[in-house]
């Protein structure tokens, strides 16, 4: 009589139970089309916010990137180079290196990202709107207090990630539980832990997009308000997307959503914010001057003075009426004193007398 043994986790038994074959290893992998694809997306996203940088250094003295606040500008590209490099990180063999990683770098490199959006809105914005002298703004809004701004907020996520790692580590894990594949993964070890992640990069994105849709009226020199916008947008159609789709696929589909979500919110981010600015400067360089700026501006100030005159004569209409018709409805207006046989008027008959004709018609 014939034993029969188990075959070894790393290989299936055929359908007539006489030999064992061995498991295919699946993984995105870098020789498998759809991960070519992927990561030719992800090196030519590296490739053109290299070149809007080489731009922006190249042109940082004209009015265009001066407007812009080319300092957090170029910490903003920079940021989005880390995030297209970290979605490289989920191709390839999983390994404990690579599973603790990835989702850190993709997380902070996009925190970092948004922080700069924010912090750049939220400062042309006060500027704007500003009650008290400018010189004050310039004090407390310095470029210092910017890059504090955006350090801390950074900052927040980076401690999310120490602890994460420090409690629960991601590490490579290996499912042998499927016939004839072995599926090679990451298990990210808290998922509450890649929720936190997650949800604070939206709680910033919808922070910004509050002050963008804020500063949608402010000179467009100065503010990229409803391309930042569109681009927040975007960024919550990918990631809202992204959660039903990252629990319902498995194997190498986990990992080729992701990268799916980080390369399209990085791609909409690039678009919207800088190609606008890099085609004024190299091909609109008319528009790229100091009077077209002030032109902006300009113009800017003169809707928010009329605005703001219009409102000061419509209070000021509205006070008037209510205290006409408080001088109607009193007798002290309209009675006259007797002194030694002459008429003597009273005080309100005396303030309304004197009042222009002109006014009076009004």
């Amino acid at each position: 009589a014939s034993v029969c043994s188990k075959c070894p986790n790393n290989s299936w038994s055929n359908g007539n139970h006489t030999s064992c074959f061995l498991k295919e290893i699946e993984f995105l992998s870098w020789t498998e089309p759809f991960g070519i694809a992927l990561a030719l997306f992800a090196v030519l996203g590296v490739l053109l916010t290299a070149f809007v940088l080489g731009v922006f250094v190249q042109f940082r003295d004209t009015p265009i990137v001066k407007a812009s606040n080319r300092e957090l500008s170029f910490l903003l590209l920079f940021s989005l180079i880390c995030c297209f490099s970290s979605s490289l990180i989920f191709i390839g063999e999983p390994q404990d290196w690579m599973c603790r990683l990835r989702q850190p770098a993709f997380g902070i490199s996009f925190v970092l990202c948004i922080s700069c959006i924010l912090v750049k809105t939220n400062r042309v914005l006060l500027v704007f709107e500003a009650k008290i002298p400018t010189s004050l703004h310039r004090k407390w809004w310095g470029l210092n207090l910017q890059f504090l701004l955006v350090f801390l907020f950074t900052f927040v996520q980076v401690m999310i990630c120490v602890v994460w790692l420090y409690n629960a580590p991601p590490g490579s894990y290996k499912n042998y539980n499927i016939d004839e594949i072995i599926i090679i993964t990451c298990n990210e070890g808290s998922m509450m832990a890649l929720g936190f992640l997650i949800g604070y990069t939206c709680l910033l994105a919808a922070v910004c997009f509050f002050f963008a849709f804020k500063s949608r009226k402010l000179p467009e020199n100065f503010t990229e308000a409803k391309f930042i916008t569109f681009s927040m947008l975007i960024f919550f159609i990918v990631w809202i997307s992204f959660i039903p789709a990252y629990f319902s696929t498995y194997g190498k589909f986990v990992s080729a959503v992701e990268v799916i979500a980080i390369l399209a919110s990085s791609f909409s981010l690039l678009a919207c914010i800088f190609f606008n600015k890099v085609y004024i400067i190299l091909l609109k360089p008319s528009r790229n001057t100091i009077e077209e700026v002030r032109c902006s501006t300009a113009a800017h100030a003169f809707k928010a003075a009329a605005k703001a005159t219009l409102r000061h004569s419509s209070a000021s209409r509205k006070r008037s009426s209510s205290v006409g018709g408080s001088s109607a409805s009193s007798p002290s207006s309209s009675i006259s004193l007797k002194t030694n046989g002459n008429e003597t008027e009273s005080p309100s008959t005396r303030r309304h007398s004197h009042k222009p004709r002109s006014l009076l018609k009004l």
